[in-house]
């Protein structure tokens, strides 16, 4: 009787991660994190006894990563790439990420047909984000607010047949609309995100470009002004509005100092920064297959790389995303004309390993700096917080062990994504996961995935701006 209720006294935890080094997005802490019902119960010392006790071996422990920025299905089956996607961003450290609602019915259809897969396909959660391009959609955002929707696009960049290359049918969003859409936007407390780059002056320069094959041409084509001068209406229509506005993948350096002249008015202004455009530049000399990096925003001169990486440094950027979309091979590469190929390249699983390679091995980022630009910042931003994006009693038990020591060599094989083929094929990246954990579960071990397709689950925002 006696030893009965000692042990009925004795709590056992789930899980404790013991012998690492936790990030926060302020401190590195010599402590061990104990999990309960796929929830961090504590973080400390002396976290009692668990049935399941994880040695960190002295490496970083970290909140799992959040890429906010994605288009799984765009150029491939839906299922398929909802499936191997998800996978290849549990291997690279993404515990979360955030898929684009868009396509050619109504909205609501469109985020029905993306939501619903995610419990039978979906290795990792998924988050969603509303891409609005009709005076329908606008009417929507109530509706897509209260089902966990909180953070919406509009493709600036697209109009006419520019939208009618990636497949957008009804895309003619102009400042107006953009308007109208951060008022609606601001009755429910959510995000307006846009896609800075002037369609106007791009249909203008575009053609004294055409006759030359070039990943540098098709930068030319869409000059730094373009997206500067979208950025800046933007802003100001938002400070008119009195509404927060969120940048998606920011391409030209000195986009940060129009950002700070709005921000030191007190404007709340989101910067999302990529990997990509710090590290490549369109002279393509790191890449095999330079054209292949065509994507929107085009990668940039060296200049702008180089001032991107240092605005990284700076703190510019509130958090990092890969915008990630899968093609085949043959589909992008097409006649080899860059004037003919797709705008993508995946991503999946490679935006952690690429910063703490590039970035944190070489000196430019700090690990609190990466999960307060890939975890904390990404929850806080889009409404995920407290329950996602954080190392703290209460949030879901999202975690990844990191060997900043760990290499691989990048192909197409280096993960189980949907494409044939890699853009930064022959690469080696220093610094890696070698466990993840989503709400509680070992998801992934040494490279393995240890859960089936349907574990992950559409995670609800939250209106964050009310």
């Amino acid at each position: 009787m006696i030893k009965k209720k000692i042990e009925e006294e004795i709590k056992m935890l789930d899980s404790i991660i013991k012998n690492g080094k936790v990030v926060t997005h302020t401190d590195v802490l010599e402590a061990d994190v104990a999990i309960e019902n796929g929830i961090i119960a504590a973080i400390g010392y002396n976290l009692g006894q668990a049935k399941e006790v994880i040695d960190a071996k002295g490496n970083y422990v970290m909140p799992g990563c959040i890429d906010p920025h994605n288009h799984i299905g765009m150029f491939v089956d839906y299922n398929g790439d909802l499936k191997s996607e998800t996978g290849a961003g549990l291997i690279g450290g993404n515990t979360m990420m955030m898929q684009c609602g868009v396509g050619n019915y109504p909205i609501m259809d469109v985020v029905k047909m993306m939501k619903d897969p995610i419990k039978s396909y979906a290795y990792g959660d998924v988050g969603m984000y509303a891409a609005l391009l009709t005076d329908d959609d606008l009417t929507k955002i109530p509706e897509l607010s209260a089902m966990g929707i909180n953070s919406y696009k509009f493709f600036l960049a697209y109009k006419g047949k520019f939208a009618e290359s990636i497949g957008l049918m009804n895309c003619n969003i102009d400042n107006g609309y953009l308007y109208e859409g951060i008022k609606e936007i601001k009755k429910v407390g959510g995000l307006p995100m846009f896609h800075a780059e002037n369609v106007e002056m791009v249909v203008r320069v575009e053609p004294e470009f055409r006759h030359t094959n070039t990943l540098k041409t098709w930068a030319d084509a869409r000059p730094n002004i373009a997206e500067e001068i979208d950025f800046f209406t933007a802003c100001e229509i938002a400070e008119f509005l009195k509404s927060p506005i969120y940048q998606v993948h920011s391409s030209v350096a000195r986009v940060t100092d129009i950002a700070r002249e709005f921000r030191l008015r007190g404007n709340k202004v989101y910067m999302e920064g990529m990997p990509q455009y710090c590290i490549l530049d369109y002279e393509g000399k790191n890449l095999k297959e330079p054209l292949l990096g065509k994507i929107n925003p085009p990668i940039r001169s060296h200049k702008d790389r180089d001032g991107c990486l240092e605005n990284l440094k700076r703190g510019e950027y509130d958090v990092l995303a890969t915008d990630s979309a899968n093609s085949m091979y043959a589909d992008k590469k097409k006649d080899g004309n860059i004037w003919n190929m797709i705008l993508d390249w995946s991503s999946a699983g490679l935006m952690l390993p690429l910063v703490l390679s590039e970035f944190v091995n070489k000196g430019h980022l700090t690990m609190p700096d990466v999960v307060r630009m890939s975890s904390y910042n990404t929850a806080k931003i889009h409404g995920y917080a407290p329950k996602k994006g954080m190392l703290a009693p209460g949030s879901d038990a999202d975690i990844i062990i990191v060997d900043l020591n760990k290499t691989k060599k990048l192909s197409a094989k280096t993960t189980p994504s949907w494409s044939d083929w890699c853009l930064y094929e022959g690469w080696e990246l220093k610094g890696w996961p070698v466990l993840t954990m989503l709400r509680g579960k070992v998801v992934v071990k040494d490279d393995k995935l240890l859960v089936e397709p349907g574990f992950g689950e559409f995670v609800k925002s939250q209106p964050a701006y009310k």
